[in-house]
Formats: C-alpha cells, sequence, structure tokens
C-alpha cells in the first residue's frame, strides 16, 4: 500500500492518529486555500472546495482572474494505515485545457487537523510523485454583525468631517480622488487595532481586472465604507461605476499590492492636494474611539 523511503515515513508521521485529527466526510467540506508561483513567477491564490462528494478547484491570477479550474467527484477511505482521498472524472472547466477530461482513479494519504488539511502525494503504491505534502487552510465563512443606527452615524460624521477637510471637485470628493488607498489603509489598520470583527480592504476592479477605480473597507455587516461616501452597500457603490465593475477583497492584507492598485501610496495627489496622513489619522482616531465598548463590535 505505501512506498518505502525516507521521505513517505516522515509524511507517514505527519499523518500519525492523534486525538486531533479528524477524519470522514464533514472534516474536508467547505472551501480551503493555498498559494504558490507558477512557472513564470506569477503569484496564485489556489481554492478547493468540497461539496457533498464534489470537488471544485480554482487557481486566481494576481488580479483576481480565473487563470484554471477543475470540478470532479471524490471518495474517502481508511486504511490500517492511513486516510485515502480518492478524485474520479475530473474535467478542466476554465483554462487553456478548458473542455479536457480524466477519469482516474487519482488518490493519496491526507489528513485533517482543525483548519489545516494535509495532502501527501506520492506515498502510496504505484502513485509515482515525488513524496510531497501539500497544505491547505481553511477559508473561514465570515459572520456579519449588523451595525446599529448610532454607529453607522458615527462613521458618516467622520465622512462629513473628512469632506469638510479635503473639500470636493467636479461635484466628488476629493479623498477619493487620489488619496482613497492610504484613507483606506489608515482606516483598516485604526479599526482592527480595536475592534475583535476584522475589516478588509476592497478593490474597485474594471471587468478584466486591469485597472482599479478605487480604494475602500468592507465592514463587518457587509457594506462599504470611505472616506468620501460614508457606509454604502455594495449595489450603490457599484452603480457608481461601468457594468460589469466588481468588488475584489483582499482577504489577506498585501502591502505591495495595495501600493500597486493605489497607483503609489507615497504619490503626491493634485486633486486632494492638501491630504495629511497625519490630520487623517486623528480624525479616524477621534471618531472609531466613539465606538469603543459597543457589544457589537469590541
Amino acid at each position: 500500500m505505501l512506498r518505502n523511503g525516507l521521505v513517505a515515513i516522515l509524511c507517514l508521521g505527519m499523518l500519525a492518529s492523534t486525538g486531533r485529527a479528524q477524519d470522514g466526510l464533514a472534516s474536508v467540506q467547505g472551501k480551503w486555500e493555498r498559494r504558490e508561483k507558477d512557472e513564470s513567477g506569477n503569484s496564485l491564490r489556489i481554492v478547493k472546495e468540497h461539496k457533498g462528494d464534489q470537488t471544485t478547484v480554482t487557481a486566481y491570477g494576481e488580479k483576481g482572474e480565473v487563470v484554471y479550474q477543475h470540478k470532479s467527484q471524490f471518495n474517502l477511505r481508511k486504511t490500517d494505515e492511513v486516510l485515502v482521498f480518492t478524485d474520479t472524472n475530473q474535467e478542466v472547466t476554465e483554462g487553456p485545457n478548458k473542455g479536457q477530461k480524466a477519469a482516474g482513479p487519482f488518490s493519496y494519504a491526507y489528513r485533517t487537523e482543525g483548519d489545516t488539511f494535509y495532502e501527501v502525494l506520492g506515498v502510496l503504491e504505484g502513485d509515482s510523485r515525488v513524496p510531497t505534502v501539500v497544505i491547505w487552510t481553511r477559508v473561514k465563512q465570515q459572520h456579519t454583525v449588523a451595525l446599529s443606527d448610532r454607529q453607522v452615524a458615527v462613521l458618516n460624521e467622520l465622512r462629513n468631517e473628512v469632506n469638510l477637510l479635503y473639500g470636493y471637485i467636479e461635484g466628488e470628493p476629493r479623498v477619493n480622488r487620489g488619496p482613497c488607498g492610504r484613507f483606506a489603509k489608515a482606516f483598516r489598520e485604526q479599526w482592527n487595532a480595536r475592534f475583535r470583527h476584522k475589516i478588509n480592504i476592497v478593490f474597485v476592479m474594471t471587468p478584466d481586472g486591469d485597472h482599479c477605480h478605487h480604494v475602500l473597507v468592507k465592514l463587518p455587516d457587509g457594506n462599504y465604507f470611505d472616506g468620501g461616501n460614508g457606509v454604502i452597500p455594495g449595489p450603490t457603490l457599484l452603480k457608481q461605476f461601468s457594468p460589469g465593475t466588481r468588488l475584489d477583497e483582499m482577504v489577506e492584507f498585501d502591502l505591495k499590492l495595495l501600493d500597486k492598485w493605489s497607483y503609489g501610496l507615497g504619490r503626491k495627489y493634485p486633486r486632494c492636494p492638501n491630504y495629511s496622513d497625519e490630520t487623517t489619522a486623528r480624525l479616524i482616531e477621534s471618531h472609531l474611539a466613539k465606538l469603543r465598548g459597543c457589544p457589537d463590535l469590541s
């Protein structure tokens, strides 16, 4: 059943049964993710979802675009030595080889432990791959937390003070015409330092992912916030842009990506020439301080 070799022995040590290890269909359900580089050195985010006995594996490029996807069926079995995951009926549904099919079976040893999924390739009899451990992390569901009318009012008071300070140009808030990335970064840092329900930065992207219109944050209740609009629902936000515009949430903070889609966090802003990080930080701090002690946030 198992191939010989030191690496295989080390891999099996990882798979050895412990009180924390889990097995069975329920333990593998949901979404899992990992990151890697393609042959050209580009970053990929790979997400696999197990739903029932179906698997979907999707690879996303640096712009959030789907570069590859396949779907398959799977089954689980337990031997005296290891847990075995077997894929069958794979079909490529996105990417250059779209439509390509492979019946399988494709098997590997596996183990789930909490929010970690271990694939151990190349240790089962007949698997010629080099023994390798591939580690996936569970994508946790984000639970929305409704903001009270008072909390929304406090955030919109912050918006009013920001617009009073920086003004408008061509009918639009100046803070949204250049320094939106810096504002979002400052707001996220202060919010996440204060409250247990964390927020993420979001990019308002063209349909092809080649251009970023705007940068803001996603609040715990699923609405969005920036210094010019205040609290705004997603559909209302998207109406400000051309059809097909998408909202890409930066679940894992990446300063380089934020700098890229802000077109330089350190640049000057002709349309908001008096923007100040220090003044903005003080305004954010004074208003978020009013939200301290709120049971839904703290």
